[in-house]
C-alpha cells in the first residue's frame, strides 16, 4: 500500500531545507511552491512527503523545523465526502445538464477538477458559438492549466458588450463554486439554442430573457481559479483552505492572480468581476475598497441579487459592502464578493447543495440581466415559474 501523504511545513534556512529536501523521495510541492519570508531571516516552505519519510527529515542536519499540519484522509468524515467525489460520468452520459432546465441527467454531485474541465469542454462543443475555451498564459505552479471559458452570442457590436467575469474555487476547500459555474453556463446555453426558458423554484426567466443575457453580456468564467488546490482539497483533506484570495502579500504574484490582472488588461470591457466563495449568505460590493460606497447602481446590483435568490426558496442573502480587503482592481472594474450557502459546512451534502446551486444561478442571471439593460444597472424583472 502506498504511503498516505503528509502536509507539513519547513523552517529553516533555503540551504538547510534545500539539504534536506535533497534526499526525501516523492516530495510533492503541491500548488503553494513558495518560500515564505519569516523576521528572524529564516523561511518556511509547505510541501507534502510520504508519511515514512517525515521521521528522515526531523533527524536532518541543521535547525530545521518541522511541523506536520495535514495527513491525507486523516479524518473518517473526510473519507467519507471523498467517497462520493464524481470521477466519471454516469455510463451513457456524455456531460450533466444545468439545474434549471428540464433533463434528468443534472449535476447532482461535486466532481474532481479535470471532470469539470472535461463538461465543459463537452459544452463548448455542442455550442461552438457561443462559449470558446481560452488559454490562460500562466499555469499554476505545479504546471496545470488554469482553463477560462467564454460565453456569449458573437455579432458585429460584441466589443460594446458588457464583460463580466466570474471566478471561482480561490480557496481549495470551496468545492461547490466549480459546479455553480458549469451549471450557469450550461443553463444558458442550452436554453439559448433550445430557444426555451429557465425554472428555479419560484423564480424563471423566459426563452427572450436568456437571449438578451447572452447577446449583450460577454461572460468569462474561470471555474477553478486554482486547479491544484481543488484537487488537493479533494485528494487530501476537504478542509484544507489555503489559496491565491490571501490578503497577504505574495512576491512574486501567484500563477492564479496572475491570470486575473492579465485577463483584465486583454479585455478592458470586463466592468464587473465576481469571486464565489462560501459561506455566509454574502453578496459583497465594492470588495476591493476600505472607502464607503454609495453608489446606488452597485448598490442596487446586489440588493437584486439577494432579491432573486430569496424569491428561489427564501433563502436570506445580505448584500452589503465589505470591509475585507481583496486584490486590487483597475480603475472601473466593479468587484463583488459572493458567499454562498448559509450553513458552516464547506462542501455541503448534496441535495442541499443542488439547492443551493438552483438560486445562486437563478441570482446570477438576475444580475446579467440587469447589466444587458442598458447604461444603468437595473434588478432583472422576474416571471412567475409558470411562465417559462
Amino acid at each position: 500500500m502506498a504511503d498516505d501523504m503528509i502536509q507539513i511545513t519547513l523552517t529553516g534556512s533555503c540551504a538547510g531545507i534545500e539539504q534536506a529536501l535533497s534526499g526525501v523521495r516523492g516530495v510533492d510541492f503541491g500548488y503553494r511552491c513558495y518560500l515564505s519570508p519569516l523576521p528572524d531571516g529564516q523561511v518556511s516552505l509547505p510541501v507534502f512527503v510520504p508519511a515514512s519519510e517525515v521521521s528522515a527529515l526531523r533527524q536532518a542536519s541543521g535547525p530545521l523545523a518541522v511541523h506536520v499540519l495535514i495527513q491525507r484522509n486523516a479524518s473518517a468524515e473526510g473519507r467519507a465526502m471523498q467517497a462520493r467525489v464524481m470521477r466519471t460520468l454516469p455510463p451513457g452520459v456524455r456531460r450533466m445538464r444545468g439545474r434549471g432546465g428540464s433533463s434528468a441527467d443534472i449535476i447532482d454531485r461535486y466532481a474532481i477538477t479535470n471532470l469539470i474541465d472535461a463538461q465543459f469542454r463537452a459544452l463548448a462543443e455542442d455550442h461552438p458559438e457561443h462559449c470558446r475555451t481560452m488559454a490562460m498564459p500562466y499555469r499554476s505552479a505545479r504546471g496545470t492549466p488554469v482553463p477560462l471559458y467564454r460565453i456569449g452570442v458573437r455579432g458585429p457590436a460584441r466589443g460594446g458588450h458588457r464583460g463580466v467575469l466570474i471566478t471561482a474555487c480561490a480557496y481549495p476547500r470551496e468545492w461547490g463554486g466549480a459546479e455553480i459555474c458549469l451549471n450557469l453556463a450550461s443553463d444558458l446555453l442550452d436554453a439559448y439554442a433550445t430557444g426555451t426558458g429557465l425554472a428555479y423554484g419560484s423564480v424563471a426567466y423566459g426563452a427572450a430573457q436568456v437571449s438578451q443575457v447572452l447577446e449583450a453580456v460577454d461572460l468569462f468564467v474561470m471555474p477553478c481559479i486554482d486547479p491544484d488546490g481543488r484537487s488537493d482539497s479533494i485528494e487530501f483533506d476537504p478542509l484544507w483552505h489555503d489559496g491565491p484570495a490571501t490578503s497577504v502579500p505574495v512576491s512574486p504574484p501567484l500563477p492564479e492572480c496572475r491570470n486575473v490582472a492579465w485577463l483584465l488588461e486583454q479585455f478592458p470591457h470586463i466592468g464587473t468581476v465576481i469571486d464565489i466563495h462560501h459561506y455566509a449568505g454574502d453578496f459583497l460590493h465594492a470588495w476591493n475598497s476600505l472607502v464607503p460606497c454609495d453608489e446606488p447602481a452597485t448598490r442596487g446590483m446586489a440588493d437584486g441579487f439577494a432579491a432573486t435568490v430569496r424569491g428561489v426558496r427564501g433563502s436570506h442573502y445580505h448584500a452589503r459592502q465589505s470591509a475585507l480587503s481583496a486584490p486590487a482592481s483597475p480603475t472601473g472594474v466593479h468587484r463583488f464578493k459572493l458567499e454562498y450557502g448559509l450553513e458552516p459546512a464547506f462542501q455541503p451534502d448534496w441535495p442541499e447543495m443542488g439547492r443551493i446551486i438552483e438560486e445562486i444561478s437563478a441570482g446570477l442571471i438576475a444580475f446579467c440581466f440587469g447589466l444587458a439593460g442598458a447604461d444603468t444597472w437595473v434588478e432583472a424583472p422576474l416571471l412567475a415559474a409558470g411562465e417559462r
